[in-house]
């Protein structure tokens, strides 16, 4: 998406939203963006200064566009979902052990401190977790030519909640033959295989479970608890685990602030468990803060220092009808727009090309990361939610469900029980 990001910038709007994001410590409104002009917004300013960036919607629908979008304009960058906690659901799906498993597993990221996307919703946000720093105590770290007495290893695994199996084979178990160590942790993807010599970890690998052969070597594995009950009391925002340099980014507020009210009005219980919004709000003045909404509003307990207008426009959908889209694009051209339309699949791509070609109109399959068409229409293969207009950049980018509406899944046969 190179030189579509290239386009982008030259919209006034767009170059501060980037340097706003990269600042160290300050309170952004940005109003006029939504749909996928939001996931732009921020896939351009983390290509441009990379850091640990967390996205906080009000739902889980907001969260997957934003997350689908991303695949397609960032790809290539870790986008990490913090999940919510079983603490208002009480569902045995949610408290199950894949569950936490992605909970620490990203807290381990934010405290680490890599350049990367995590996106929260709302109720995973307010819930309070373990201080950072009781968090990597309670972390067992696995280093190649590190030294590691059996023993002590074995009583941390146990204190951690895990199995000792004959094989392992699931996670959160562990198994011992000889000076040879099988670990499951519950935030990785594949299970550990490590051996002693001596008191020294002499080799470190994956292993696959259903072969149980070792596979890639890795020099350090981090290794945590089973449950989030095993580290005791939480007290702590999520924020805290973020290292200094982070940006947060608070998706339309308002909203946020009603989904706030509205768990906790229906959830009595979880009040000593969560934070309220005016909490969450003071947490987040530690770091860089971006509020994205589409409309200018005065947001409670925050402190802006700098408002944004984007001049962007949503795309009407055209409900398949040709003409109305020939008709919009000739007035693009005319107007010396450059087109982008993304398109799921090269078939599609070439499907409509011809259409277009039939209509006197003439348009380009093109990769965005090395060309881009300026002033004519390109079409490139991905997705995205919805399309925009950006006429400080020129530029109008149209998504396929723009053109075709959604698409619906087809239903799965039902199968006679």
């Amino acid at each position: 998406m190179q030189k579509l990001f290239e386009l982008i910038q030259k919209d006034p709007a767009f170059k501060h939203i980037i340097a706003t994001f990269a600042a160290e410590k300050q309170q952004t409104l940005i109003y006029g963006l939504s749909g996928s002009q939001k996931a732009f917004a921020i896939a351009l300013a983390f290509q441009q200064a990379p850091r640990p960036t967390v996205v906080i919607t009000a739902n889980r629908e907001t969260l997957q566009q934003l997350q689908n979008d991303f695949l397609t304009i960032l790809p290539g960058t870790p986008v990490w979902e913090f999940v919510p906690g079983d603490i208002i659901t009480f569902t045995t799906a949610a408290s199950s052990i894949e569950l936490t498993a992605k909970r620490l597993d990203v807290l381990s990221r934010m405290a680490k401190g890599y350049p990367a996307v995590f996106l929260v919703t709302a109720e995973a946000a307010m819930q309070k977790v373990l201080p950072k720093q009781q968090f990597i105590n309670n972390r067992l770290t696995l280093t190649l030519g590190a030294t590691l007495a059996l023993d002590e290893l074995l009583k941390t695994l146990l204190s951690f909640g895990y199995e000792r199996v004959d094989q392992v084979d699931g996670l959160g178990q562990f198994s011992v033959r000889g000076g040879i160590i099988d670990i499951f942790p519950v935030n990785r993807e594949l299970p550990l295989r490590l051996e002693l010599f001596g008191d020294e970890i002499d080799s470190l690998r994956e292993f696959d479970l259903t072969t149980q052969r070792s596979l890639a070597s890795v020099t350090e594995a981090d290794v945590l608890p089973l449950a989030e009950a095993q580290y005791g009391n939480k007290t702590a925002a999520f924020l805290s685990y973020l290292p200094a340099n982070s940006t947060v980014i608070f998706d339309e507020p308002s909203r946020l602030r009603e989904q706030f009210g509205k768990l906790l009005r229906e959830n009595p219980e979880i009040k000593d468990h969560v934070f309220d919004w005016p909490a969450l709000s003071a947490a987040a003045q530690n770091y860089n803060v971006q509020y994205f909404s589409l409309l200018l509003q005065k947001i409670p307990y925050a402190e802006v220092s700098t408002i944004i207008s984007v001049m962007a426009k949503g795309i009407a959908p055209f409900h398949r009808q040709n003409e109305l889209l020939v008709n919009e694009l000739t007035g693009w051209l005319e107007r010396k727009f450059t087109v982008v339309i993304l398109l799921s699949t090269t078939d599609k791509a070439r499907a409509l090309q011809q259409g277009l070609k039939e209509e006197d109109v003439t348009s380009t399959i093109v990769d965005p990361q090395h060309n881009l068409l300026v002033g004519q229409i390109n079409l490139i293969i991905g997705t995205v939610t919805s399309g925009f207009e950006l006429p400080g950049a020129r530029l109008a980018v149209i998504s396929e469900q723009d053109i075709f509406g959604r698409q619906k899944k087809k239903r799965r046969p039902r199968v006679a029980k």
